[in-house]
């Protein structure tokens, strides 16, 4: 299960569905706001739902190692915009917790019947299964 949440496209939890690969999140069916960084951080904690994920391993894979930011600030910035738009509370987490001195981890289950995966055999779909679709690589890395 691990490499497959590496490459998840789609997933849902709670009354969220959120695209790996371009940010999108939906609750409901309706588009939310999610600017690129936070939809970034947010597509790392679900790849690895349920493990630890540093905030040096979240500045490293959304600004990158050559980047010379304040990345604190914009990492708080963007948690806090990924908590107000999935509305959770960071003292009661429903779907993201913080680990002080750690990092961050995402804990909310997995929808197991709204995943998807890179490398999924193209299938007839019912009508209430999420859409599947093969992407090379994401366009807003």
């Amino acid at each position: 299960m691990a490499s497959e949440l590496q490459s998840l496209e789609c997933v849902r939890f709670a009354d969220f569905e959120f695209d790996c690969r371009n940010g999108d999140l939906r609750r409901d069916g309706s588009s939310l706001k999610l600017q690129p960084q936070p939809a970034k951080i947010l597509a790392v904690l679900v790849r690895r739902a349920g493990q630890v994920v540093t905030r040096q391993e979240l500045a490293e894979q959304v600004w990158g190692s050559e980047t010379f930011v304040d990345f604190e600030q914009g990492l708080n910035y963007a948690i806090r915009q990924i908590r107000t738009a999935l509305e959770d509370d960071a003292d009661r987490p429903r779907f993201l917790e913080t680990l002080p001195k750690r990092g961050y981890r995402f804990i909310a289950p997995l929808d197991d019947n709204a995943v998807s995966t890179r490398g999924d055999s193209p299938t007839t779909p019912s009508p209430n299964a999420p859409i599947r679709r093969k992407v090379d690589s994401p366009s807003w890395r």
